[in-house]
Order: structure tokens, then C-alpha cells, then sequence
């Protein structure tokens, strides 16, 4: 399957999506010529490396690392398997984790409390049912139980949330 050559005939929400749901961690581009910024596993690769879509003045597009796989595999339908998925999410999440307890501290974002590793999560402040990923900028950790109270709501409902946990009155 060709790959599209110019900027506008990117599905860039598309591709972020898929992914996600190959458990890639989406940054944020770092000049004004990325698309796309991502770290995700290669077939061969051990570790997740860091796969880039650019696009040049003129909106053509260059593909670096395996993005042009990744941007393949995504037109044709063709996903890792479960098995596959769940293990790479595994490897990447105490990465993650180990990166928000660099930037947010050892408290639950919610309610301030200390956290321990075994009652802590990470959660998604703009849920993936409703467009969110998982770049660190909507990643933090919370407690099992604040997690479950704010369940799949809002972000204005987990900031409300968290204003009421915290005893914070407008």
C-alpha cells in the first residue's frame, strides 16, 4: 500500500489512535516540521525507539525510524497481536511511571496524598474513549481508589474532582 506523500493526505488523529492502541508513547513535536513524535517497539527492537514523521516547507513527508511501517500497518488494518500489545505496555509502563514520579513528585494527583506503588495508577486525564493518548502530558498517577471515583469523566470533572478532594472552594 503506497504511503501518502504530502502533509494534507496524512490522517495524523488516525494514526495517532492506532498508535496508542499499539501501545506507543506520543510526544510532542519538537520543531515546527514534525507531524508526529512517537517512541514504540520495532519487530526487532528490545527497547522502544524514538520514530518520526516530518514534513518539509513544500508538505511533502519523510518518514524516519520504522514510522513508515507503523503508517503501513495502520492503512492496511494490521495490529501486534494482544499478547504482543499487553507486553510492550508492560515494559513501557514502569518507564512512565518512573518519569512522572521525576515531574508530579510522590503524591496522587487527585487528593495530594502520599502514594504507594501498590495503591498508585497511572491515569489518563483526557480519557482515550474520548480522543485522549498517552503522552506524558496527559499521564499522572494517582491512588487505585481516586481513579475509580473519577472514572471515564471529563477533564473539567476531574479538576472539579480534584478541587473537591483536596477541599478547594471557589
Amino acid at each position: 500500500m503506497l504511503l501518502p506523500i504530502r502533509r494534507a493526505n496524512f490522517k495524523v488523529s488516525e494514526f495517532i489512535a492506532f498508535l496508542n492502541g499499539i501501545g506507543a508513547e506520543i510526544g510532542v513535536p519538537t520543531n515546527i516540521y514534525e507531524v508526529v513524535r512517537y517512541k514504540a517497539f520495532t519487530a526487532d527492537s528490545k527497547k522502544a525507539l524514538t520514530h518520526i514523521v516530518y514534513a518539509k516547507e513544500s508538505g511533502a513527508l519523510t518518514y524516519t525510524g520504522a514510522s513508515a511501517d507503523h503508517y503501513r500497518a495502520y492503512l492496511e488494518g494490521i495490529e501486534p497481536d494482544i499478547e504482543e500489545r499487553k507486553a510492550r505496555r508492560l515494559k513501557n509502563t514502569s518507564a512512565v511511571r518512573a518519569k512522572l514520579l521525576k515531574r508530579d513528585g510522590e503524591c496522587c494527583w487527585y487528593c495530594g496524598g502520599l502514594l504507594a506503588s501498590a495503591e498508585s495508577n497511572v491515569e489518563h486525564l483526557i480519557p482515550i474513549s474520548a480522543g485522549g493518548n498517552n503522552a506524558l502530558a496527559n499521564l499522572v498517577l494517582t491512588h487505585n481508589a481516586c481513579n475509580t471515583k473519577a472514572g471515564n469523566l471529563p477533564l473539567a470533572g476531574k479538576l472539579e474532582l480534584r478541587a473537591k478532594l483536596r477541599g478547594v472552594t471557589a
